[in-house]
């Protein structure tokens, strides 16, 4: 269901079509609000249920800018990296998958001081490179690859869907069987702000969609991170 889908049928079912008394921005709100408490609570049951990889291009930087990894629209939290290829100054390293990634402060001593330098294609195998993820925008890394280097990294990361805005907006990272827990929260919501009576119903049914889902997901095979 898109954000129109669910509006629309939210106000069939509280008979609120025509002139209108809950406005939009208000159901638009509750659509975001039960899209974050159903994130939540598959989050809750199975921590790993929104694992994502994509290949990313790590952007060369050279002293004193960092390597920049730009991180997509969805990014939450980041799980590992998996470097599949590499070169510095020309040449291209034989076993990339060897590199290891360390998370480290930017703002520490080590990560400035490898900031000022740049990679060496003599540095072989079992190479580390320090990372730090900046906000949920970038990660930053070094040493620099300098003007001629360049890298593909295998990020796996948990998704989170973004709020909903325009009428085609869904909530796709969530699968679309779970959807009707957003559309009756919405609905238990829209009564609550206006007081009406069949609210304990609608309030019952989100709970037994809770217990639902929470059993759907926890029984639910897992797989490999899916591809971006």
């Amino acid at each position: 269901m898109n954000l129109q889908n669910f509006l629309v049928n939210t106000r069939l079912v509280l008979k609120d079509v025509g002139v209108k008394t809950l406005p939009d921005p208000l159901l638009v709100t509750f659509a975001n609000e039960g899209k974050n408490e159903l994130y939540r609570m598959i989050r809750s049951t199975r921590t790993d249920y929104f694992l994502t990889s994509s290949n990313m291009t790590m952007t060369a930087g050279t002293p004193p800018a960092p390597n920049i990894i730009t991180l997509p629209a969805d990014f939450s939290q980041l799980k590992d990296m998996l470097c599949t290829t590499l070169s510095v100054t020309g040449m291209t390293f034989s076993n990339p998958t060897a590199i290891q990634f360390l998370g480290w402060d930017r703002n520490d001593v080590v990560f400035k001081s490898l900031m000022r330098s740049t990679l060496s294609a003599t540095d072989g195998i079992g190479l580390i490179m320090f990372f730090d993820v900046i906000g949920s925008t970038e990660i930053q890394v070094v040493p620099c690859l300098g003007t001629a280097g360049g890298a593909t990294v295998a990020v796996n990361y948990i998704a989170v869907p973004a709020d909903m805005v325009m009428p085609s907006d869904s909530p796709s990272t969530i699968p679309s069987e779970y959807h009707p827990f957003i559309f009756n929260y919405m609905i238990a919501e829209a009564m609550r702000a206006s007081g009406d009576q069949k609210l304990g119903g609608y309030d019952a049914k989100v709970q037994g969609l809770r217990d639902s889902i929470g059993k759907a997901v926890s029984t639910r095979a897992l797989g490999q991170p899916q591809e971006r």
